[in-house]
């Protein structure tokens, strides 16, 4: 039976059929059903001589049930939805009327239903029979199938888990974003010149199975005829999910955890921690404790609840909390059955390299470094970090290139004082002289983070680093022997660096604002002058209105061929506003921001408006000016951005007395698949294919501006990998031709995967037929009809009307009434050329006894 028929049996037909029996006086209260006093059956002594059987009438009698047979429902479990799957459904064991769910095996180890009594060796399951207080529910409206199971009887997966058999490698496919400006700029009449230059980035991908090649380019022009075409970066990757990594092949970057981070062409193996669950990400405690009975157990941090969970008596333990941004101790409430309450602290601290219990993050890499600036050496690295309990995480790395060695070893540890991590790293070079001596040294690390409760004063992060004059760093050393070999000086910000410290604090004032601090100083063991720059800032909402202070101190430097030439400090400082210009909750308020700012280099302001013209913020605007108030100076400037399904365009323009200037832009993805090449939004690096023929100008509820082109293709931009995403079709604005079968699809994409999502369309035209029998009576209500190919299509309304939807311009319709060879017959139908516009068609037809002609 198809949607359709389903929604005119509920929509129309029932509550038709209902009314007019009640107007009748035919329907009774049926009082014989404890808990159903409000409902109503048809007593089938009032239909004898009408040619109804009993299995017409007990459709009327069991309104919210279906036939037995197949259907693809959408599965919830304890209202969250789980999979899209075909669901056989059929009679109960213990009564022939009512129907229930055929489960397979395989559904109900996804579900994660624990089977403690072996109930899997059936083929067929029934959800109650399994768990102990379970049950479900069938929306056939909706397709939905609503299971109930207690929590004591599901596996308990981290929160964010993903089966791994539910991961998508997508199809094959090949992709590539662009992103092109043209630029134009032309002086004034005291200042002639003009200047033209456009500029393509390509960023292109070819999927084939788990494999994954990227490719990254640039084209630039001008208008003096210089064109430079430039390779910038291409690999090829892969993940290996039994061991919850990445493979890379090709030009890459290290990961800089320990060591600097080196440009290199070879092969990288390291841990993609997305693959985790996301309770299984970053730092959080292990918690244990034991439960005198069925409690209720609830964590909270800073006076809000994050966690609660029901735990039988007995030992319990908590493996995944989410992480909570390295800020605050724990509180582990206990609440007895008989409501006592039992209270404890845990000491929560972290620094970005914590790790829970029992975790492992790794990265090896080997290949030959590709920096410009140095000369280029075979290295490999290896980076180990462990979780050791809640307290420590333990780490070291390896690094070996041509005639350099280095290693660091470290620990983080993490308490009610805050957490703490250490590194301690050597190095040994040997650096171009004329003894080509080696020289070695020591470099320390000390980073520290903690919540003063107090106060709620965040300390968010604080570093001290100190190198002896012998430690060199490997980007350092290929750079010195490229100067050496060059005849060179060689210049770098952090060569020779002898200590760094920085500094970053938070202050929440209530509601009074808060306030924040950063800074950091360093100094060198050439010569040059301490550099200590500091940053201080305040926000604030007052309604609509939100306000941001802040002023900076930094140093600036000033290069000549590639040598500091000036060093010397800037300080700056400004305000800056925003606010909607309007208290409506429209997405076409426009909102106003305005900025002051001071430096050394004179006083600047703006001022500006920006909104959208769509609800769907598919088109949006920025005007706005500028100007320099010691040399009364404006600068008036617009812009003006488009999104469509296929492209993203966007236009700007700015003007002052001294220079006019003009750009366009553009920016999108081609997709080229089995189907044929589709356009679409820039994509990120995960994304879906969503396929529905027939069903052009419908959109994607999730990415409203990605619609269903004519060929029956869209790009849906971007996907979380390694994570369940929900992905529907809104059908409005598609031909009343078109219908869309079945609701949302789950899909759980590994990275860079291109997952080819197909939602079932079907063709056809919407008949309202008048039928009479032969002998001008109306035909049987409540009967099935039936199209060419012996489905179920529709089902007889009040006064032998007919309500169906057939694909062909013409054919027959069988009804049957009954089981008998003679309880039955046919409707023959023909549309003109004229009638298929229309969204329903209405026709008159005789329904003539057995087969027509």
């Amino acid at each position: 039976m198809n949607v359709y028929s389903i929604i005119l049996i509920n929509v129309i037909l029932y509550p038709s059929v209902f009314l007019f029996f009640m107007n009748q006086g035919f329907a009774q209260q049926n009082n014989d059903k404890s808990n159903e006093d409000d409902k109503y059956y048809f007593d089938s002594s009032l239909f004898e001589g009408s040619g109804l059987n009993q299995k017409i009438i007990d459709k009327f009698n069991r309104p919210l049930q279906i036939e037995p047979g197949i259907y693809k429902v959408d599965i919830y479990l304890n209202k969250k939805f789980i999979v899209r799957k075909d669901v056989n459904f059929e009679f109960d064991t213990d009564s022939s009327q009512n129907i229930r769910a055929c489960l397979s095996p395989d559904l109900i180890n996804e579900i994660g239903v624990i089977d403690d009594q072996n109930f899997i060796s059936s083929s067929c399951l029934d959800i109650r029979s399994i768990a102990k207080g379970s049950n479900s529910s069938f929306d056939f409206r909706n397709l939905r199938l609503d299971l109930t199971v207690p929590q004591s009887l599901l596996i308990k997966f981290p929160r964010g888990y993903v089966n791994p058999s539910d991961l998508d490698a997508g199809s094959s496919i090949a992709f590539v974003n662009y992103m092109g400006n043209y630029y134009y700029t032309e002086g004034s009449k005291n200042n002639n010149y003009k200047n033209e230059s456009s500029f393509l980035n390509l960023n292109a991908g070819l999927n084939f199975g788990k494999w994954q090649y990227r490719q990254q380019s640039n084209f630039s022009t001008d208008n003096n005829g210089k064109s430079n075409w430039e390779n910038v970066r291409s690999y090829l990757q892969r993940p290996i999910q039994n061991i919850n990594s990445k493979l890379t092949i090709g030009q890459q970057y290290t990961s800089g955890r320990f060591f600097s981070g080196l440009e290199f062409q070879g092969v990288n193996l390291a841990t993609d921690e997305r693959m985790r669950p996301d309770s299984l990400r970053g730092y959080a405690p292990v918690i244990r404790g034991v439960a005198q009975s069925n409690a209720k157990i609830s964590i909270e941090q800073n006076g809000r609840e994050i966690y609660q969970l029901t735990v039988p008596s007995g030992p319990f333990e908590i493996n995944d909390l989410y992480p909570t941004n390295y800020e605050g101790n724990l509180n582990l409430i206990i609440i007895e059955a008989d409501g006592t309450r039992r209270t404890s602290e845990i000491p929560y601290a972290a620094v970005p390299n914590s790790l829970r219990q029992g975790t492992t993050n790794y990265s090896f890499s080997v290949g030959r470094t590709n920096i410009d600036t140095g000369i280029n050496s075979y290295f490999t690295d290896l980076n180990y970090e462990y979780g050791l309990n809640n307290m420590i995480t333990l780490n070291g790395a390896i690094r070996l290139a041509d005639e350099y060695q280095a290693f660091a070893l470290g620990n983080v540890f993490g308490g009610k004082y805050g957490a703490l991590g250490t590194n301690i790293s050597y190095s040994r070079a040997q650096l171009p002289n004329e003894n080509e001596n080696y020289t070695s040294g020591w470099m320390s690390d000390i980073n520290y983070s903690k919540t003063l409760q107090p106060t709620n004063t965040t300390l968010s992060l604080a570093s001290y680093r100190y190198s002896t004059s012998g430690y060199r760093d490997l980007t350092d050393v290929l750079g010195l022997r490229k100067a050496w070999q060059d005849n060179q000086v060689y210049i770098s910000y952090n060569y020779l660096q002898r200590s760094r410290f920085q500094l970053s604090l938070s202050q929440p004032l209530g509601n009074y604002g808060s306030v924040y601090v950063t800074g950091s100083t360093q100094d060198y063991r050439d010569g040059r002058d301490r550099d200590t720059s500091f940053q201080i800032g305040y926000n604030k909402n007052f309604g609509i209105l939100s306000l941001n202070l802040n002023y900076t101190r930094q140093k600036i430097h000033t290069l000549d061929r590639g040598v500091i030439k000036e060093e010397k400090f800037d300080n700056f400082g400004g305000i800056t506003i925003n606010m909607p210009l309007g208290r409506s909750t429209s997405p076409l308020t426009p909102n106003l921001n305005a900025s002051y700012s001071g430096s050394n280099y004179g006083n600047n302001y703006q001022v500006g408006v920006n909104g959208a013209l769509d609800k769907d913020y598919s088109l949006s605007y920025n005007v706005g000016m500028s100007g320099v108030t010691d040399e009364n100076q404006q600068t008036y400037n617009a812009g003006l951005y488009k999104r469509y399904s296929a492209v993203q365009l966007g236009v700007n323009t700015s003007y002052s007395d001294q220079y006019k200037q003009a750009s366009i832009n553009a920016n999108g993805a081609i997709a080229i698949h089995s189907g044929g090449v589709t356009f679409g939004q820039y994509v990120g690096e995960t994304f879906a294919l969503v396929e529905a023929k027939g069903a052009e100008g419908a959109s994607i509820l999730s990415s409203p501006t990605s619609k269903i082109d004519r060929f029956g293709y869209a790009i849906l931009p971007s996907l979380s990998p390694y994570r369940y995403n929900k992905i529907a079709i809104n059908p409005e604005g598609i031909s009343h031709n078109i219908e869309i079968q079945g609701g949302e699809q789950r899909v759980a994409p590994i990275a860079g995967a291109a997952v080819k999502v197909i939602f079932k369309t079907k063709f056809g035209h919407n008949l309202l037929i008048q039928t009479y029998q032969n002998t001008r009576q109306s035909l049987p209500t409540g009967a099935d009809v039936f199209g060419d190919n012996g489905e179920i299509v529709g089902m007889v309304g009040p006064n032998g009307e007919v309500f169906v939807r057939i694909e062909s311009q013409e054919g027959k319709l069988k009804v049957r009434w009954g089981d008998s060879e003679n309880e039955y017959c046919t409707i023959p139908y023909h549309l003109d050329k004229s009638q298929l516009s229309l969204p329903i068609i209405n026709l008159k037809g005789t329904c003539i006894e057995g087969d027509a002609q």
